[in-house]
C-alpha cells in the first residue's frame, strides 16, 4: 500500500518534486492509517493520533510491535498513525532501529 501519493493535479504524473511535463509543484496526500488495519513495515518515527483527541510524535518498534512517545519516552497506544513529512532540504530525518537510541 502506498502511504504517500505525489501527483500532479494537471496531468497526474507521479514525480517526487514537480511535474515532469508541466513543471507545476505536486500535491502531497498523506492518509491516516488505523493501527487495527495496518502497522508500519519498519522501525521508525511517526505522527500518531489517540482516542483522547491528542496527537504526538511516536517511535514504532517493529519487533515488539510497540509505540513509544518520542517526548515522554513512555509506552502509548495510538489509534492512527501516518509517516512524518520529508525534512527540509539539507536536513536529515532521525533514524530509529528497535532497541537503539535515536541518532539526531
Amino acid at each position: 500500500m502506498e502511504i504517500t501519493d505525489y501527483t500532479c493535479e494537471h496531468c497526474k504524473c507521479d514525480s517526487e518534486l514537480s511535474c515532469n511535463h508541466c513543471g507545476k509543484p505536486l500535491v502531497v496526500s498523506v492518509k491516516w492509517l488505523s493501527v487495527d488495519e495496518q502497522l508500519p513495515v519498519s522501525d521508525g518515527i511517526f505522527f500518531c493520533a489517540f482516542d483522547t483527541d491528542e496527537f504526538a510524535v511516536c517511535i514504532f518498534g517493529l519487533d515488539s510491535k510497540t509505540w513509544i512517545s518520542y517526548m515522554k519516552e513512555t509506552l502509548v497506544n495510538p489509534t492512527h498513525w501516518m509517516p512524518l513529512p520529508k525534512p527540509p532540504k539539507g536536513l536529515k530525518m532521525p533514524k530509529y532501529k528497535s532497541g537503539v537510541d535515536i541518532d539526531a
